[in-house]
């Protein structure tokens, strides 16, 4: 975060923020990381409301309305230095703010405004002065790397969760980051502030919906980082400490790999994926005291994976369910072996007794009219000993819907692995099962 170039200069040139290589926030393609809602329950909590204001916010008060208003009128104003719309903004945001600091210099930049979890940066006219959501990514890393301030202080105990808001002319944005070895972002909402003669009232109750989401989030933080500054003999947290939301697990590692949450290699792994290791706590008959695979994702099929964890054909399901941020987790046995594609990389060919077991599997999904979708290599896992029977199983059910229901993912890949008719967003078709099964028949001994 040292080396990273001055706030002003990201905004000007973003890219030199975006390609960091300890920034991680969605440009280019490809440059991204887990979502900041699994790190903090406020940011979850945020995710979840913005998602659908009007759930969330039935109807804002009187108070937040008139303040909404008021905002509006400035942001669809006309300013000829950033200094002048500060000026007006600044009552208003102090109340979304507690306690903001504003125009204080830092070691490497000067925020607009920063607070307890949140940080403020404006231009007075889009694309005049530069890009302010980079440059309020910039002023967080450098709040971080300065041992003076907040962040500096509790790097260690925190995972650092902040809301970014931004406002561009009549653009308002807002982002949510932590930092996690690397700092992730994640881009919630943008709202393009105009006057309407029709329809001005719903834009007024929206932004108020907005801001009251924002100031339950942000009061949330500031009492959030409160406590913590007074919890002087707090012990040091551990990015993988941060990630884990639920008491009955502790201690996540990646897959395949001993616990161990010191290691500062692993930590870093896992923030380029969703499945960790971790130790069932014994608190719930559910999740057994021992080590399990949990994963993140945003969409399985819980079902499928349980029909085949009944023939040992999958890893025991201990649990599934939804979480704040708009994702499912899932808790499953952990699997002593390696991956097919592991076991292909290494000897070259895979037991013949591997094609019979997903052979099976495939068939029995198939007798439920469903597909499983993703049957590549890396999804079979191969037992070190045999159980029940069993030497291999399929994992990963994110795809797995029913025949002709279900769709491909968008951003599925076209290559020569698919079935002919595989297509992005395209239906799920059991022969495309069949076709991949032929595919592994012969990558198995004879």
């Amino acid at each position: 975060m040292e080396d990273l170039p001055s706030p002003s200069q990201c905004a000007s040139d973003p890219r030199r923020l975006f390609e960091h290589s300890g920034t991680l926030a969605g440009r280019p393609f490809g440059r991204g990381g887990l979502p900041t809602a699994l790190f903090d329950g406020h940011l979850a909590g945020l995710v979840d409301d913005l998602d659908d204001l009007k759930t969330a916010v039935p109807e804002p008060s009187p108070a937040m309305v008139s303040w909404a208003l008021q905002y509006l009128q400035v942001a669809v104003g006309f300013d000829s230095k950033e200094a002048v719309m500060e000026a007006k903004l600044r009552p208003l945001l102090d109340h979304i703010l507690p306690d903001a600091q504003w125009q204080q210099s830092i070691q490497g930049g000067k925020p607009e405004a920063h607070a307890r979890g949140g940080i403020f940066e404006l231009k007075n006219e889009s694309g005049i002065g530069g890009d302010p959501q980079a440059q309020s990514i910039a002023d967080y890393e450098k709040l971080i790397a300065d041992p003076t301030t907040m962040w500096g202080k509790l790097k260690n105990k925190s995972c650092l969760p902040t809301v970014l808001i931004t406002q561009a002319g009549p653009l308002l944005d807002v982002s949510v980051a932590v930092c996690a070895g690397e700092v992730l972002v994640d881009h919630l909402f943008n709202i393009s502030l105009r006057y309407k003669p029709f329809g001005l009232a719903d834009q007024v109750k929206t932004v108020a919906r907005l801001a009251t989401c924002l100031k339950k989030t942000l009061d949330g933080l500031s009492r959030y980082y409160t406590n913590l500054l007074e919890t002087t003999a707090a012990a040091d947290m551990t990015t993988s400490d941060a990630i884990i939301t639920t008491s009955a697990l502790h201690l996540p590692a990646p897959v395949g790999k001993p616990v161990d949450p010191t290691d500062p290699t692993d930590r870093e792994a896992n923030m380029h994926h969703a499945v960790f290791v971790a130790l069932g706590r014994g608190v719930t008959q559910k999740i057994p005291k021992d080590e399990v695979v949990i994963k993140f994702t945003e969409s399985y099929n819980a079902d499928a994976h349980r029909a085949l964890a009944e023939l040992g054909l999958a890893p025991k399901l201990h649990f599934h369910g939804h979480v704040r941020g708009g994702l499912q987790m899932i808790v499953m046995e952990k699997v002593v072996g390696c991956t097919a594609f592991a076991h292909v990389s290494k000897h070259g060919a895979l037991p013949r007794r591997v094609y019979h077991d997903i052979s099976r599997a495939i068939t029995t999904l198939h007798s439920l009219d469903l597909v499983f979708g993703d049957l590549r290599l890396p999804n079979i896992m191969i037992r070190e000993q045999e159980a029940n029977g069993r030497v291999a199983l399929l994992v990963d059910f994110d795809w797995a819907a029913v025949e002709r229901e279900g769709l491909y993912p968008a951003t599925i890949a076209k290559t020569g692995e698919w079935a002919l008719g595989v297509a992005p967003n395209g239906p799920m078709l059991q022969e495309h099962d069949l076709y991949c099964l032929e595919r592994l028949d012969q990558k198995c001994n004879l």
